[in-house]
């Protein structure tokens, strides 16, 4: 009679110790399951993200040659490019061009396409421009 009782409480705890564990179980692959979706979620962004940037620097490329095909886009808190940062287009008679004296750290310049710009002379930062002036 003993043996039956010891049996029947060792196996009453031993059931209830794997009914303690069992939700602890269930926690922990639930977790492992969200971690799970969290890495296949952040991974499908990191793929979106780079299809995007991917996509956003060709239209860049695009826009780019575009520009170059029909000439310059200029706005004003747009840089210049290097080659209108030269001397060469630099306008020092801005009265002959009836242009405004330019403000201190400022100059004109004159693109191919007789655009005038006010440039920020340590920046290259377009100030203001008058478009397809003669």
């Amino acid at each position: 009679m003993k043996r039956i009782i010891v049996f029947s409480c060792a196996a009453l705890m031993a059931s209830a110790a794997m009914a303690q564990n069992a939700p602890r179980d269930q926690d922990q692959s639930r977790q492992y399951q969200h971690s799970q979706q969290d890495q296949d979620h952040n991974r499908d962004q990191d793929q979106h993200s780079r299809q995007h940037d991917r996509s956003a620097w060709n239209h860049e490329r695009q826009d780019s040659r575009q520009e170059d095909r029909e000439g310059h886009r200029w706005q004003r808190g747009h840089r210049v490019t290097a080659q209108y940062r030269s001397s060469r287009y630099v306008v020092s008679d801005y009265n002959r061009y009836h242009l405004r004296q330019p403000p201190r750290g400022y100059h004109w310049v004159r693109d191919d396409n007789n655009n005038f710009l006010l440039v920020a002379i340590s920046s290259g930062i377009i100030a203001d421009l008058l478009l397809h002036s003669q």
